[in-house]
């Protein structure tokens, strides 16, 4: 098993693994791209591109963090107010319609 086989299933593994240290580090960089940037559009762009899994109609404020960006599932018609963190060391799936609220976090545990 590898270890992201083994941090997805939600098991004890080796943060420091190679693939998993480029993978952050992946997503260091489109966490630095989408909170840059003051085009709506473009930022959802960036979601659309990053992230496992989008609807069509996404919006994200920024500030914007996550571990990996790859293991997050965002349903049509989503929302999500400025400050949001999502530690996607396993995945996150959020459905449709959905609104959150500034500053809220989703953790893994």
């Amino acid at each position: 098993m590898t270890e992201l086989e083994k941090m997805l299933a939600g098991h004890l593994y080796d943060a420091s693994d190679p693939v998993l240290r480029q993978e952050r580090e992946v997503a260091r960089k489109q966490m630095a791209n989408f909170n840059r940037e003051l085009e709506p559009k473009k930022r959802s762009s960036i979601l659309k591109e990053w992230l496992g899994q989008t609807g069509q109609d996404i919006y994200m404020e920024p500030h914007f963090v996550c571990d990996y960006g790859s293991n997050i599932y965002l349903g049509e018609n989503f929302y999500a107010n400025f400050n949001t963190t999502m530690l996607d060391v396993c995945e996150i799936h959020i459905g449709k319609n959905a609104m959150i609220g500034p500053n809220c976090q989703f953790l893994y545990l």
